[in-house]
């Protein structure tokens, strides 16, 4: 998409403000954002609002208020197309089973014996997590943007700061708990998380958290992609397009972007909190992840980040904009040149 279809979803994206909580609520729809529309397996270029549900099914069965409607109105009256994407539920980790619908993993492409081994230095896309969280991903190496630009690792909040209930100062390991790692493997100290509040009403952006890393031991490399050449910040030109990501559980896989400015319902019941969380700004793309990929890079063909991952379902995986991702974090992804 080019100017006109940037055009189209800047109208989107101000339909979305008015129409979006009332799409949101509706009976079995787990996120609503910008993608395009889908017809018989094959994909259009026109921007849509594209609303996320658990499961398709026919309008018949629904009650007049739960029915998605083919176009909602914008601010200005004008009309704006709608689309329904079967996701699945949405789960912080994403569940196991949704490995199952991965391309299969290419190992053979990595540096490491296993992502899951114990790794010195560490990089991007290996096991790390809480010392009693059983399994993540580390995202990658980063610096705090003040001086004097201490090391860290990047990984989701649930992983290293077990959404909230780890204090600061807590050990992180690599590798994670279930790949073995023990408190002889600890590679950081736990420093900041955004909060996580599964109450179904709190607006979050992102799932993060940064460790110390008092020895250095952490780099600015992803596994297989290599040093991560930069960020990027996710425009309309980034739905459809190819992408790929790096986690502990599921190593290299490869999918495509199906929205973007995304309101994503999390449930976090499966690390014991009950209720979902929501989060706003997020990006959506076809199944890339499973337990213990938390943490993961999303990088695009630049090998530049795009965003990071926090949770998934049957047919899709959702990433914080890692833009939002650092700023509330106070750390910046170093390049090669600056080193870490």
């Amino acid at each position: 998409m080019r100017a006109r279809g940037q055009s189209e979803t800047a109208l989107m994206r101000r339909a979305l403000v008015v129409q979006g909580r009332r799409l949101l609520n509706m009976r079995g729809v787990v996120g609503v954002g910008i993608g395009t529309r889908v017809r018989g397996g094959v994909r259009y270029s026109d921007p849509t609002i594209t609303v996320l549900v658990e499961r398709k099914v026919k309008k018949s069965s629904l009650r007049l208020a739960d029915r998605v409607p083919s176009a909602v109105r914008s601010p200005d009256g004008r009309a704006v197309p709608v689309d329904v994407l079967e996701l699945g539920r949405m789960y912080a980790p994403p569940p196991v089973d949704s490995a199952s619908r991965l391309p299969a993993r290419r190992g053979s492409e990595s540096s490491l014996a296993s992502t899951t081994n114990r790794v010195r230095p560490a990089v991007g896309g290996v096991s790390a997590s809480h010392w009693r969280f059983p399994a993540g991903t580390l995202g990658v190496g980063v610096r705090g943007l003040a001086p004097p630009h201490l090391s860290y690792a990047l990984s989701c909040n649930h992983v290293f700061g077990l959404a909230g209930g780890a204090r600061r100062g807590d050990p992180i390991v690599q590798p994670s708990p279930l790949e073995g790692g023990t408190l002889s493997d600890v590679i950081g100290y736990l420093v900041a998380g955004t909060p996580v509040r599964p109450d179904g009403r709190t607006v979050h952006l992102a799932d993060a958290a940064i460790a110390w890393s008092p020895d250095n031991v952490i780099t600015g490399v992803v596994d297989v992609v290599g040093p991560v050449r930069g960020i990027r910040v996710v425009s309309s030109e980034a739905i459809d397009e190819r992408v790929r990501k790096v986690g502990s559980a599921t190593g290299l896989t490869e999918g495509r972007v199906l929205a973007i400015a995304a309101t994503i319902r999390a449930d976090y019941m499966r690390i014991g909190l009950m209720g979902s969380a929501v989060f706003v700004n997020q990006i959506v793309t076809t199944p890339m992840g499973a337990y213990g990929d938390s943490g993961a890079l999303l990088i695009d063909g630049g090998s530049r980040a795009v965003g990071m991952l926090f949770s998934g379902g049957r047919l899709g995986t959702a990433y914080a904009p890692i833009s939002t991702v650092l700023r509330s974090l106070g750390v910046f992804i170093p390049t090669r040149s600056e080193g870490l």
